[in-house]
């Protein structure tokens, strides 16, 4: 070995070990794994997506998704399906108001869903719609599809 001065052969070690941490950072970015930490249900069935932010229809603008959340909770309150129904609901943060009118047996269709009509007072006046109700993964109904009631 020749004989180097110091300050020169502890900067070389110091170069060597600089490109070992770089080298080691970089690739230690490429191995990384990661978990979810928690799960999520999602959103209403409604929007799945996202990729319309549940705006699909002239009904999906007029009775929106706080709206469906609100008749949902109205639902829950339903009597024993088939029989005569006037159930009221109201949505302090739209101003929409409407009456549950009819209630179909839950399951009668679909295992876990109900079909309902309801009228709906919005800003485009007082419509009739027909929809459909499901429970979800929490056993809570989700108003999972609405459109205006055929005349």
């Amino acid at each position: 070995m020749r004989n180097l001065p110091y300050p020169t052969l502890l900067s070389k070690h110091y170069g060597l070990a600089a490109a070992i941490l770089s080298g080691s950072l970089v690739l230690g970015g490429c191995a990384q794994i990661s978990s979810p930490l928690a799960s999520y249900d999602g959103p209403a069935a409604v929007d799945v997506t996202g990729s319309t932010n549940g705006a699909g229809t002239a009904s999906d603008l007029e009775i929106d998704t706080t709206d469906r959340a609100v008749i949902a909770l109205a639902l829950t309150r339903a009597p024993v399906a088939g029989a005569a129904v006037e159930i009221p609901w109201l949505n302090p943060e739209s101003g929409n108001s409407g009456t549950i009118t009819a209630l179909g047996r839950e399951g009668e269709q679909v295992p876990g869903c109900m079909a309902f009509q309801t009228t709906a007072n919005t800003i485009q006046g007082v419509k009739a719609y027909s929809g459909n109700a499901c429970r979800d993964l929490r056993q809570e109904l989700q108003v999972i599809g609405i459109a205006e009631a055929a005349r």
